[in-house]
């Protein structure tokens, strides 16, 4: 296992899946291509409130859900061939972390319970300081 740390979340995860960081977005993807997981903390704009941005993303159709024992809300849907399910996660400091699991349609439910599995162990906080 290995460990991925941002400034807002870690997650331990198993050797055959990768993560790379893309601007404000972290891809991790498994060894076979089938699943795309990526994590993006996305603030409020201006004269928005954290439920805004909440509301503006889920449009109201995600449920009240825990993942990792936090509190969040969840949504699974199809877009042009795909398959998604997608968490969000209200962090502190008026920040959101959107989690979203995607795949191939005919991909669907194959690597739930690994992905199940990586997100069972996401914590979250601020990064501890460096100690001198």
């Amino acid at each position: 296992m290995k460990e991925m740390i941002t400034d807002f979340w870690s997650l331990a995860l198993p050797d055959e899946w990768k993560a790379e960081q893309e601007e404000e977005t972290v891809i991790i993807i498994d060894a076979d291509q089938i699943s795309v997981v990526e994590l993006t903390v996305l603030t409020p704009n201006s004269g928005m409130s954290l439920d805004d941005l909440i509301d503006s993303i889920s449009d109201n159709l995600y449920v009240s859900d825990r993942l990792a024992e936090l509190p969040c809300l969840y949504g699974n849907f199809e877009d042009e061939g795909a398959f998604y399910r997608e968490w969000l996660i209200p962090l502190e400091n008026n920040k959101l972390l959107v989690i979203s699991h995607g795949c191939d349609l005919e991909d669907k439910g194959l690597d739930d319970s690994s992905v199940d599995e990586i997100l069972s162990t996401l914590l979250v906080g601020e990064a501890p300081e460096d100690s001198e």
